[in-house]
Order: structure tokens, then sequence, then C-alpha cells
């Protein structure tokens, strides 16, 4: 039993860096072809993405190009690379295109249904003649799928901006989608400084702008989303807003409404609004021509009238608000 315990021992230390090396490089082997078609098939994942894609921007009068795209299953960086990506509108009276430079994709080795979306420095807003540079400290932005279907894309941005127009500290924005409703989205933006190029002649800073929206009505996900959206505009569907904060000092607004479309897809957003120091913006508006002088003149009076104090040194309004492509009411007074 002694010399049978001994030989065990003695094979044991021989061999065990030899059976360790071949668990150690078994394990590699299989990950590294389980990472091969895993990433297979996130890429053709990615590729249907990018069909539906082109599919829906074409039938709202838009698409997209590029000059150079490669797939790669083994690389640990990406999956797909896109050189010079943008999309553009079809119309060339009303051309609007937006460029990035470089388009990264990648996806986790082991969830590979959570794609990881990276844009390049040089970005590019264009409409028509003119063109605003973007430009980017940080952005992180992510799609997630479920059995090849898109579910849920975030976007975070720091320190970003258009070149002349204006600077951005922070920018989040989500997009859902689910059974019931169809989908949501949220866009919290922070720290919106108007740049002195414009012109803008008020208070140049936005400290806070907050959306909090969801799809009401039924939403065929089936067809396409020119056809879904006339489908649900003509059964009565709408965007609800949950909850918006404008902070634009001295103004602070919360608001809730809705969003709808008439046969010509033309909106009209209809808000309640409780706000601060809305007599003063008005003031301000109509002294720069923002607003007619007899709309600014009647609405003061009843904003007057039902405005209450607080303990801010601005009186607080509850007031409906109506934007539409042409006019826009204060209860329901047409102000411009």
């Amino acid at each position: 039993m002694a010399a049978w315990r001994n030989f065990l021992k003695s094979f044991w230390q021989k061999y065990f860096l030899m059976f360790l090396s071949g668990i150690i490089s078994a394990i590699i082997c299989f990950s590294a072809i389980y990472s091969f078609f895993c990433r297979n098939y996130a890429i053709g994942m990615v590729k249907t993405q990018f069909e539906e894609l082109e599919k829906n921007l074409q039938s709202i009068g838009y698409d997209f190009a590029y000059d150079e795209v490669r797939f790669y299953s083994f690389s640990p960086w990406q999956i797909m690379r896109v050189k010079n990506f943008k999309i553009y509108s079809l119309d060339e009276k009303d051309f609007w295109q937006w460029t990035v430079d470089d388009l990264n994709i990648d996806v986790g080795l082991w969830d590979i249904e959570t794609v990881d979306i990276f844009l390049g420095n040089k970005q590019v807003v264009q409409r028509n003649d003119k063109e605003w540079p973007i430009f980017v400290s940080k952005i992180e932005a992510q799609m997630r799928l479920k059995k090849g279907a898109f579910k849920e894309f975030a976007l975070k941005a720091v320190d970003a901006g258009v070149k002349n127009l204006m600077t951005i500290d922070s920018v989040f924005f989500q997009l859902k989608h689910q059974k019931t409703p169809y989908a949501s989205a949220k866009l919290d933006v922070k720290g919106i400084t108007i740049d002195d190029m414009t012109g803008w002649p008020m208070n140049k800073l936005i400290d806070h702008f907050y959306l909090d929206t969801y799809l009401q009505g039924d939403w065929d996900k089936d067809v396409l989303i020119s056809e879904a959206f006339y489908d649900w505009q003509d059964k009565g569907g709408s965007i609800v807003l949950q909850k918006g904060i404008l902070n634009w000092k001295p103004l602070i607004m919360v608001a809730n409404g809705d969003v709808v479309f008439n046969e010509d897809t033309d909106v009209t957003i209809s808000l309640n609004t409780a706000s601060l120091a809305t007599i003063e913006t008005l003031d301000k508006l109509n002294e720069n021509g923002f607003i007619s002088n007899k709309g600014a003149f009647v609405v003061k009076i009843l904003l007057n009238n039902k405005a209450q104090k607080t303990t801010d040194k601005y009186k607080m309004v509850v007031s409906p608000l109506k934007i539409n492509d042409k006019h826009v009411y204060l209860e329901n007074i047409k102000i411009k």
C-alpha cells in the first residue's frame, strides 16, 4: 500500500504541470471557439439591425451611407468598424445630414446581446450649405437586443457642444421598446450654454432640461415605421409627456401633457404648466420681439390675477400652454 501511494505521489508530481497545462489549453481553446461563433452570431444581428434601419429611414425620407465597413470575428476590440458614417435626408430642398468619422461596434465575450457603440470625435451636422461641427469630450452609447430584436438604446455624453451654437455639460438619452406602452423615452440635459455668436439676447444658461415620455396607443412593430406611424396616428395615438422640467432662470417650469399629430403630421403640443417668473419671462420675450405686444398684454393681466405668492421672490402660476407649427397660446391667448 505504501509503495502504491509513493507511486501515485511521484506520478502526480511528475505530470501535474502537464495536466494543468492541458486543462488551461482546453479552456482557452473552448473560449476562443465559443467567442468566434458568438461574435459571428452578433455580426449577423448587427447586420440585421442595419438592414432594418435602412428600410425605416428610407420610408421617412432618409438614408445612410459610409465610405468603408469591416467586420471582425476574432478582434477583441470590435466586431464592426465603419468609416465616415452618415445619415442624410433624401429631400434636396431641405437637406439634413449627420456625419461621424468613425463608428465602432462591439459586444461582450459572454453577453452578445449588449452592443457597445463607439463614436469618433469628429462629427458634423449639416443643413443645406451650413455646417456645425460637434465636439464631445466623452460619449458612451449602448444598445440592448433580445433574440436579435431591438429593446433599448442609451447614450451618455459629457462636455459636448456644437461650434458657435452651444455647449452642454452632460446629456443622457434613453429609448426603450416594451409591451405596454410600446416605447418610452427619457432625455436629461444639464448645463446648456448658448454661444455668444448666436446673438441670443436673453439668459444664455439653461441649467436643466428634462423630458420623460411614452407612446400612447397601439403601434404595429411588424411594419415600416412610416406605415406604423400613420396607422397609430389615425387611431388617435399620442406621445404622453409624464414630466417635463425647464430651469432657465429666472423661469422654472414643470409640465405634463401630450403631443398629437394631424393628418399632415403637423405637431400640436398641449401642456399643463406650473412655473415661477412666467410674467418676468414674458416681459423679456416681448421686449426682444419674440411675442406680440397685444398677446403679452392680455396674458399678463390674466396671469397677475391668478398668480400665487411663494417664498421665492417670483410668483407661481399654473397655466395651459399650447404650441403648434403656426402659433403659441398661453391661457388660450395667442402670444405668437
